[in-house]
């Protein structure tokens, strides 16, 4: 009896080191930004719908995801978006962005403007994103879990 209660304990705990491991590592992923007028016209009507308040959102569409970035309104130009980082981990996409103000001494476009971006990601096997996004002017660093959705071209 006893011998069978060591082979069952053995055989449970070689049946739960063998289960793969959630790949816990955080992995880099390269992306690409895009103007406006390349992007799909799903992509680009959402972004109207942000360009003046700021905000993002992603989309995936043909196997890429697509991910919009808006300031808002800007009275000058010099103003624009930096991703400054987007990984990987445990498949969910983290994307990091921040708002980057003209230096005082750079000559800029004196009108309003509304800056924005887009970039691009090969699907893989995301299931969740993550956008961080700093806005300087509104003092502010929020955190926004997106959800996304299949759209057919």
């Amino acid at each position: 009896m006893k011998i069978l209660l060591v082979w069952s304990i053995t055989i449970i705990f070689l049946l739960a080191s063998c289960t793969p491991a959630a790949d816990s590592t955080e992995k880099a992923l390269s992306y690409q930004s895009i103007q406006t007028d390349e992007a799909p016209a799903i992509v680009r009507q959402q972004l109207a719908t942000i360009l003046h308040t700021g905000g993002s959102f992603s989309k995936e569409i043909n196997n890429e995801i697509y991910v919009a970035f808006a300031l808002g309104k800007r009275n000058t130009g010099g103003y624009h978006i930096s991703i400054t980082k987007a990984v990987k981990k445990n498949r969910q996409l983290d994307i990091f962005a921040k708002e980057v103000k003209p230096d005082s001494t750079e000559l800029v476009t004196q009108a309003i403007t509304y800056p924005s971006t887009i970039i691009v990601f090969p699907k893989e096997d995301i299931e969740k994103i993550k956008i961080h996004f700093n806005q300087n002017d509104y003092s502010h660093f929020y955190n926004k879990e997106v959800k996304w959705t299949l759209v057919s071209p």
